[in-house]
């Protein structure tokens, strides 16, 4: 039988061959562990393929939209390269895709290879810039699709991905600047009257589409009069809306109609207004992601009004966060308690952005109450050496347990207020912040009841408590997408959990996070889960290293001091003796000495020592009135000088001179001593 005896039958040529051949190589190279190949639902406009990324067997959604070309040519450029004529408007139409990408398949020799769209339409765009207005351009294809290949496909797919939802996040977070004035469900956005679309847009816009009722919003935008349609305000919601529906053509019009009534948005909608552009830039293929986070750090150094003072308040928590002296963290805390006062009390202040600014506060606030809590237990140790404690240090244990108590109450009080507004991602942070800063002072807890060889006190309700604040918000950012934010929230879940013993729970918890933080690169919650799995938890560091730094030589301790570690010692022991303020020189002084001495202990000889004439103080209230005499000695030999001062460097350097120069017994620390680290 042949082809004849059929009758009439459509012609198959080689183009059809290649295309077969082309899906069947890149199909049998595919790491299925890694990948699924999904196919392009409906109609093809220019993509044959879906490639999804996996991790461990989980399927993301982050995708790659694959265009496939087959040629029998083995003719190649001078550089290697393979060049082949595409459809100008099917390049155009890839970058608006997902992560696109063209794969060619060569029949002789037999191989695939690859490129990124986005990069050819930028390398276009430097050659030719009118290079949409032709029929056809030229793709050059230099790289050979091959494991190692994939291994970058993968990870780029994940942190497009990754990053579209981060820019989802950020808009979805910035719609806490508007004035919700309804709880949105289906059945509120049911009004048909023009005014009332008008109104309801203005004022609860941005919450609808962050809501989850984007195409609604487009209905009810279509239903408003042309004025209505030509509202700055209006046109922002439209946009964001299309931005949502994948429509960035439509996004950037409505974006362009409001870049004409700029004056009539309010700081934080012009803020906006510019991180959408930006944000469409990048999806249309004008900038990539480097350009494009660049961007997103230039404009926030540059801002005004309340987007200033969001600004302020971000940049001030991190200084605040990484600052190791008391005194300054105190100065930081105190001007972000004053940021926030003024954007609660700036007038283009929003309710849910006051809200969002008093949980960052009372995060730093509660932060800030461990620190003391550990600052109070080095004081605690102090105490003797000076044998007393003082009613002052009393008091400021007293003043602590009352912002503890403080703090509670005004957590519980932003939650309330997070709930009242109906935002899932304000209930989320306040859940997380009242469930981290409890995590954080079990853990210290914890910590130094294991040092200090004292029974811990029963914390296990406020551990629970804090559990369950933390898998509440964990569920809610799991729900909005925001996977980084929920690692977190697991990870501290299985820190708790190992403070209360249940160890399996901890690390199977660590062993969920531990995939899924690797393949998105988030580096510090990978290094959590990690140290988890292999019993090297947060909890066992700070144990192990706090033991290190306690039973390390005193002297290696106290010389390696610096200038502001010589002034903190110098206020905690006047607080802790109950001293006037008008004694920290000379406390700080009688430190500076220590330090002087332990020095020489390391380095010149571990026999060397000072002694302090303390005759003088007929009491501890005396202590310091004045600079006490200055002895030095040889605890070996027995020497002792034989004409104190109250300069330890004058009284040094004659010692020295007289009993150290020509002795054979001089022994320095250093040779011995273990650094500390």
């Amino acid at each position: 039988m042949n082809a004849d005896d059929l009758g009439p039958l459509p012609q198959s040529d080689r183009a059809d061959d290649l295309e077969e051949l082309s899906l069947q190589a890149l199909t049998n190279l595919i790491p299925i562990d890694r990948f699924r190949l999904r196919t392009e639902p409906g109609k093809d406009r220019g993509v044959d393929r879906y490639l999804e990324a996996k991790i461990t067997g989980r399927d993301t959604n982050c995708r790659s939209q694959i265009q496939l070309k087959g040629t029998d040519s083995t003719r190649q450029n001078d550089d290697g390269s393979v060049s082949v004529r595409v459809e100008a408007s099917n390049l155009n139409y890839l970058c608006y895709g997902p992560c696109p990408v063209y794969v060619l398949y060569r029949s002789r020799p037999n191989e695939l290879r690859f490129v990124w769209a986005r990069q050819e339409a930028e390398r276009l765009d430097r050659l030719k810039p009118d290079w949409r207005n032709q029929q056809q351009v030229s793709l050059r294809f230099y790289r050979r699709l091959d494991a190692l290949s994939f291994d970058e496909i993968h990870v780029r797919i994940l942190q497009e991905g990754q990053l579209g939802r981060q820019i989802y996040d950020i808009i979805a977070r910035s719609t806490v600047s508007e004035h919700v004035t309804i709880q949105i469900t289906p059945s509120t956005l049911q009004v048909s009257d023009p005014n009332q679309i008008e109104r309801l847009l203005i004022d609860s816009g941005m919450t609808i589409v962050a809501s989850g009722f984007a195409r609604r919003a487009v209905e009810l935008y279509e239903a408003l009069n042309p004025t209505a349609k030509s509202r700055p305000k209006i046109l922002l919601v439209h946009a964001y809306a299309q931005y949502l529906l994948d429509d960035y053509f439509a996004a950037q019009s409505s974006l362009a109609r409001a870049a004409t009534k700029l004056d009539e948005l309010s700081d934080s909608e012009r803020c906006w207004h510019e991180r959408m552009r930006r944000i469409c830039d990048y999806r249309i293929g004008r900038i990539d992601r480097e350009e494009y986070l660049r961007q997103q750090q230039e404009a926030s150094e540059r801002l005004t009004g309340v987007p200033a003072l969001e600004h302020r308040l971000e940049v001030t928590r991190h200084r605040q966060l990484a600052a190791r002296d008391l005194r300054q963290r105190q100065e930081l805390k105190e001007s972000i308690g004053q940021i926030v006062a003024e954007i609660r009390d700036h007038p283009d202040a929003p309710p849910g952005l006051r809200i969002a600014a008093r949980i960052c506060e009372l995060s730093a606030e509660g932060q800030d109450c461990v620190v003391q809590s550990v600052h109070n237990n080095h004081l605690a140790n102090m105490r003797g050496q000076i044998g007393t404690l003082s009613d002052n240090f009393r008091r400021h244990v007293e003043l602590l347990e009352g912002r503890w108590r403080a703090w509670s109450e005004n957590m519980q009080r932003v939650y309330n207020e997070a709930a009242d507004a109906n935002h899932p991602m304000l209930i989320a942070d306040a859940l997380y912040a009242a469930g981290s800063v409890r995590h954080l002072a079990c853990m210290t807890e914890r910590v130094f009841s294991e040092i200090d060889g004292r029974r811990a006190p029963d914390a296990n309700e406020r551990i629970r408590t804090a559990i369950g604040f933390l898998e509440q918000s964990q569920d809610i950012y799991a729900g909005a997408g925001c996977m980084e934010s929920e690692l977190r929230a697991k990870m501290l879940r299985a820190d708790l959990y190992e403070i209360l013993g249940e160890q399996e729970t901890a690390r199977r918890l660590a062993s969920e996070v531990l995939p899924i933080a690797a393949a998105m690169q988030y580096a510090t919650i990978e290094t959590n889960a990690r140290d988890h799995i292999e019993g090297l938890t947060l909890l066992r560091q700070y144990v192990d290293r706090l033991r290190e730094v306690k039973e390390a030589d005193e002297d290696l301790k106290l010389a390696a001091a610096s200038e502001a570690d010589l002034d903190q010692l110098a206020r905690d022991a006047i607080e802790v003796a109950g001293l006037s303020n008008e004694r920290v020189g000379a406390m700080r002084r009688y430190h500076e000495t220590r330090r002087t001495i332990a020095r020489e202990r390391l380095d010149w000889c571990r026999h060397i020592d000072f002694e302090a004439d303390f005759s003088a103080t007929p009491s501890i209230e005396s202590l310091l009135a004045q600079d006490p005499m200055q002895f030095c000695v040889c605890r070996e030999l027995g020497y002792r000088s034989a004409v104190p001062h109250t300069d330890c460097g004058v009284v040094l350097r004659a010692f020295k001179e007289t009993y150290c120069k020509a002795c054979d017994r001089r022994e320095p620390k250093r040779e011995t001593a273990s650094p500390l680290h």
